[in-house]
C-alpha cells in the first residue's frame, strides 16, 4: 500500500479562511484565518488518512521571478500587502498577511507533527511541483484552490480543492475542461487566470477547445509541439483562429509564468528544503504542549476538546523519506 502525503498550500488555505470564517476567541478578537485552518488540517487528516503532512508557504519576494516576466503578475494583491516578520523556527519569515493571525498558526504548527517550509523568493506551487515530481513512489495530494496545481496531476498526485470539497485526477480534468488532462497547461495559456492575473489572450475564452480538435485527441510534448498545432489550423472565416495565431508571443508568457515542473527550483533552494525537512524529521509532538498553547491563545470555545482534536494527529509520527 503507498505512502500518502498532503502537500498543503498554507497562505491558499490561510487566505480562504481570512476572507471567510469570523470566529473569534473568548476576548472577541477575529481568528478566522487561524483557527479556520487548525481546523481544517484536523478535517484533511481525517479524511486522507496520511503518514506525512507537508505545509508549504510562500517566501519572502515570492512572486519576485514571475514579475519580472510580467509586471502585472497578482498586482492587485501586492497592493493590499502589510508584511510583517514571523518566526519559523530559527528564520524570520516576512509575510503579506494579517501578522497576528499567522504568528499564532505558526506557533501552532510548531508543536504539531506537521512539517513546515518556506524558500525565500519561491512561491508553494514551485516548492511543491517540486516534491511531487521527486516523490512518484508515493500517493501525493495537493491541497490548494490554485488551478496551477491541476497540470502535476498525475496517476499518482492529486490535487484537493478545498473549497469545493473535489479531489482532482486526471478522469475529472478530463470531464471538466473537455481536453486531455495532459494539455491543461497549454489550455490555460490561453484562456488565462484571473486570481493571478494573468489575461491570457484577449478575446478567446473557453470556446476556444471546440476549434482545436488536438487539444482532446492528444497529449503536446512541449510548448513548440502546441504552437505548431496552432499554426497548422486554417483560418477560413474564423476571426478566433487569427487572433490565436497573431498571440504566440502572449501565450507563451502565460505559459512561462504558469508552469510548474521539476525544474522548479535552483540547487539554492533544494539545498534549503532538504536542511529544513531534516531538522524536522524527529519534531518532538506532545498533546500537553498543544493544549497549553490553546490555553495562552483562549480557544476554549473553538477547540473544546483538545484531546479529540489531536487524535487524528498521532499517525503523522511514522518517520517517510522525502526525495529531495
Amino acid at each position: 500500500m503507498q505512502s500518502r502525503i498532503l502537500y498543503i498550500d498554507g497562505f491558499n488555505l490561510f487566505q480562504a479562511n481570512y476572507r471567510s470564517n469570523i470566529a473569534l476567541d473568548t476576548n472577541g478578537e477575529p481568528i478566522g484565518g487561524f483557527i479556520g485552518v487548525l481546523q481544517q488540517l484536523r478535517g484533511l487528516i481525517y479524511k486522507f488518512s496520511p503518514q506525512k503532512v507537508l505545509m508549504v508557504f510562500d517566501g519572502p519576494d515570492a512572486g519576485l521571478r514571475r514579475r519580472s516576466l510580467y509586471s502585472g503578475y497578482k498586482s492587485k494583491r501586492r497592493a493590499k500587502k502589510r508584511c510583517a516578520t514571523v518566526k519559523l523556527g530559527d528564520d524570520l519569515i516576512q509575510t503579506d498577511n494579517e501578522s497576528e493571525q499567522l504568528e499564532k498558526l505558526f506557533n501552532a504548527l510548531r508543536v504539531l507533527p506537521v512539517q513546515l517550509i518556506s524558500v525565500p523568493f519561491y512561491e508553494a506551487d514551485d516548492v511543491i511541483s517540486y516534491l511531487v515530481a521527486r516523490n512518484p513512489e508515493y500517493n501525493n495530494i495537493i491541497v490548494s484552490n490554485d488551478k496551477d496545481y491541476l497540470q502535476r496531476i498525475t496517476e499518482t498526485t492529486h490535487v484537493y480543492q478545498f473549497t469545493k470539497k473535489k479531489l482532482m485526477d486526471l478522469k475529472k480534468v478530463e470531464e471538466e475542461f473537455e481536453i486531455n488532462p495532459k494539455n491543461i497547461l497549454y489550455y490555460r495559456s490561453i484562456v488565462g487566470d484571473s486570481s493571478d492575473e494573468l489575461i491570457g489572450i484577449k478575446g478567446l475564452g473557453k470556446d476556444i477547445i471546440n476549434k482545436i480538435s488536438a487539444f482532446k485527441e492528444r497529449a503536446f510534448d512541449s510548448f513548440g509541439d502546441f504552437w505548431s498545432e496552432i499554426e497548422s489550423l486554417e483560418e477560413g472565416k474564423s476571426k478566433k483562429i487569427k487572433l490565436l495565431k497573431e498571440n504566440q508571443q502572449q501565450a507563451l508568457l502565460m505559459y512561462q509564468l504558469m508552469r510548474l515542473d521539476e525544474t522548479s527550483l535552483n540547487q539554492r533552494a533544494i539545498n534549503l528544503v532538504r536542511s529544513q525537512l531534516d531538522e524536522q524529521l524527529d519534531k518532538p509532538f506532545s498533546s500537553i504542549g498543544f493544549k497549553i498553547f490553546c490555553t495562552k491563545n483562549k480557544l476554549n470555545i473553538q477547540l473544546k476538546d483538545p484531546d479529540s482534536f489531536l487524535s487524528g494527529f498521532f499517525a503523522l509520527k511514522r518517520k517517510i523519506e522525502i526525495n529531495t
